[in-house]
């Protein structure tokens, strides 16, 4: 199974490339959750939220249409062009964010409810033109495989957040304002240090055909990723509506600690799982290896979504005030969604593949307009866990549909053997379902320590049962023993 060893080798380095991305905005979460008040972190999480949709429109499908073009292209010389022109386009789209930033903030501010932020909306529209320009020139890293610079790129931009965060919020208690103000300047800084090094590489000669095909291949792709966001966005919106700001607040301190899995598991191996897709399929070998890869990236998701579910409620006690105690025992259900969703992208990588963008999309839309009425309902009777089970429903309804449209108008080679993932599946519910009733949101010596024993349980079952291969478990088992044994 050589495609393990080079998933593991290649996904722990862009694993330390996404921590170093991210360990600021983790390493932030105490900060946040004891100077702002759930309010105030209910709408800096509203802000993102407008963020996270309008930065899926401002990036044109572009990350998917280089990495595309760039390995279709004949050599070093036409790729460079591929970069150079996304690069272009890219800076194009961010002077038209910045020159609507304040024009935008006056529309977001009371369409949110949220009177009395109109310089922090602006400031997050700012960071807006900084993350898509970063997006662009930071992925020319990824499909170009150099993984140490990436690193690198996100230590410092890491360190200008964290820096500038404590200074903006302890010392100048700035409070949300002062926090979308850290992310704009350490965004901006480092995507335009980016930019000016990569003109100097590739230039900035955009080709005018390169640029139709970018657009031919990226736009389909936007409406989904609209309602990707959208779908992880307007549960917040439903709650703010239904319930208020406090509760978007504890609902996205759940949020952001389901998406460590994210960050530690989904994000690092689909970079290097999708990449290897595309080459390996162009070359027209064989996908075997694949095939029991995709039942062991399900198994860890599984466990990372479970070992955050039961761990969750001491999470949320060691890292925020009392005040948001309710985020607790809803990590565990949001990770999970979470951990579909990364699976669902890795199917959708079939489609993308066979350029049926429009699927993509249509699937997206069709999961968008159900998720309005899902969400008011949910919300509605159950509340906070009303959103988190209806993304969970969700998450489950849109992997069958793309499993399904990937099967018969997508890429068959890149399939997913259902017998062993349902009952992974089924496993890690049951028991994350059990200890919840058990326990709760208790925090106490005996309820962690049951935890840990199901935690073991679960993972020595997984890992070592027949859930997976036994080639797949043979291979795991020599790889780590390789990896444990250190030259004399």
């Amino acid at each position: 199974m050589k495609e393990l060893g080079t998933v593991v080798r290649d996904g722990r380095i862009y694993l330390i490339a996404n921590l170093a991305g991210r360990a600021s905005a983790f390493a932030l979460l105490p900060l946040y959750g004891n100077v702002l008040t759930p309010t105030e972190f209910g709408v800096m999480a509203l802000l993102i939220m407008v963020n996270d949709l309008l930065g899926m429109v401002a990036r044109m499908g572009m990350l998917q249409a280089m990495m595309r073009l760039y390995f279709d292209a004949p050599d070093q010389v036409h790729r460079d062009r591929v970069v150079a022109t996304a690069h272009a386009m890219t800076l194009g789209m961010c002077l038209l964010i910045l020159v609507l930033a304040w024009p935008v903030a006056q529309v977001v501010v009371p369409l949110l409810q949220i009177d009395g932020y109109a310089t922090a909306a602006m400031l997050s529209l700012v960071m807006l033109a900084g993350n898509v320009l970063f997006g662009t020139t930071s992925n020319v890293f990824v499909i170009r495989k150099q993984p140490r610079l990436l690193v690198w790129t996100n230590v410092i931009k890491s360190l200008c957040l964290l820096v500038l965060s404590l200074v903006l919020l302890l010392v100048y208690d700035a409070g949300v304002t002062g926090a979308m103000l850290a992310y704009a300047v350490a965004f901006g800084l480092v995507a335009v240090g980016l930019s000016i090094l990569e003109m100097r590489r590739s230039g900035l000669r955009p080709s005018r055909e390169l640029s139709a095909a970018m657009l031919r291949f990226g736009l389909p792709l936007v409406p989904s990723a609209f309602a990707n966001v959208a779908l992880q966005s307007i549960d917040r919106v439903f709650l703010n509506i239904l319930v208020g700001p406090a509760a978007v607040g504890y609902y996205a301190l759940a949020g952001r600690l389901g998406h460590i899995l994210q960050l530690f598991i989904a994000k690092p191996l689909s970079q290097v799982l999708i990449v290897r897709r595309f080459e390996t399929l162009a070359a027209g070998e064989a996908q075997d290896d694949f095939h029991a890869l995709q039942v062991l990236y399900l198994a860890i998701l599984l466990l990372g979504a479970l070992g955050l579910g039961l761990f969750g409620p001491e999470l949320v006690w060691l890292l925020a005030a009392p005040d948001y105690a309710a985020a607790g025992p809803l990590i565990g259900v949001v990770a999970l969604g979470y951990a579909l969703s990364a699976l669902n992208l890795s199917l959708e990588t079939g489609l993308l593949y066979a350029k049926r963008t429009h699927l993509v999309s249509g699937v997206a839309a069709v999961m968008l307009v159900i998720s309005g009425p899902l969400y008011w309902g949910m919300i509605g009777w159950l509340g906070l866990w009303g959103a988190a089970l209806a993304f969970l429903a969700l998450n489950v309804v849109r992997l069958v549909i793309t499993d399904r449209l990937n099967a018969s108008r997508g890429t068959p080679l890149i399939r997913q053997p259902w017998g062993r993932s349902l009952l992974m599946t089924g496993l890690v519910v049951a028991v994350y379902g059990g200890a919840m009733v058990s326990f709760g949101d208790t925090i106490g010596m005996m309820p962690v320590l049951v935890k840990v024993a199901l935690m073991l349980t679960v993972t020595a079952l997984i890992l070592g049962g027949p859930f997976l291969e036994a080639a797949t478990r043979t291979a795991l088992w020599d790889l780590v023993r390789r990896r444990s044994v250190t030259p004399a």
